[in-house]
């Protein structure tokens, strides 16, 4: 009848707009839970090397406490050797060791003040990287239940799409089916293209009067301009 081609078409192409919005939200929603894993790998990594830094400082923190707790030692011992020298050789002696280990310490200390004062602050960002960690890990749990059930249900709808897809193509005409496997390797959903108004929807180019009759005609009609295949919309 008058305008089954068109509607075949049209139904061809409904389709196939369909699958391509079905398989969109796939990507979208697999995208999002991407988006969000990488999210939570730079939180990971940032609350790794924070706990990595605190290591490191509260080991340089013991490497000067042992230094001073050796320097201490020194001292006293050299203290003690001081006030029984028996030259005054052996007195200047310890007396220059005792001040260069007075500066070593004094020099030591201002260090553990500062590693002291680093890994306090450190420390203290810690419970808040700790939270934001947990916080994305919840949400991309949440969100991967929730997206897991939704994709599930896109699967299924863009099953049947293509199923239907699948049987709107062995309808047609053997002289349309060489040109429509061609446009649709190339242009996928963009195969196919409505006229309205006296023009190619796909280019906006308008069509001649023998193209519109021969669509009327149902006789298969590619654009001229863009190479789409052309149908009517009612």
């Amino acid at each position: 009848m008058s305008g089954s081609l068109s509607a075949l078409l049209r139904a061809l192409h409904e389709a196939q707009q369909r699958i391509h919005l079905l398989s969109q939200e796939i990507d979208e929603s697999r995208r999002a839970i991407t988006r969000l894993q990488n999210q939570l790998q730079d939180r990971e990594k940032q609350l790794q090397q924070l706990q990595e830094e605190i290591r490191q400082l509260k080991v340089a923190l013991h490497d000067r406490e042992v230094t001073e707790k050796q320097l201490h030692e020194k001292i006293t011992r050299w203290q003690r050797q001081i006030q029984s020298a028996a030259t005054a050789r052996e007195f200047q002696a310890l007396q220059n060791q005792l001040e260069n280990a007075r500066i070593q310490l004094s020099v030591l200390e201002d260090e553990m003040l500062e590693l002291i004062d680093k890994l306090e602050r450190r420390q203290q960002e810690l419970p808040e990287r700790e939270q934001v960690v947990q916080t994305i890990r919840s949400e991309l749990a949440q969100l991967e239940q929730c997206q897991a059930e939704r994709l599930r249900l896109i699967q299924e709808r863009l099953q049947e799409a293509r199923a239907e897809l699948a049987r709107l193509e062995t309808e047609l005409p053997k002289e349309l089916h060489e040109v429509y496997q061609r446009l649709v390797r190339s242009k996928a959903h963009e195969a196919l293209a409505p006229v309205e108004h006296g023009s190619c929807m796909g280019c906006f180019t308008e069509t001649t009067l023998q193209m519109l009759q021969d669509l009327r005609l149902n006789r298969p009609v590619i654009c001229k301009s863009c190479g789409r295949i052309l149908y009517l919309t009612e």
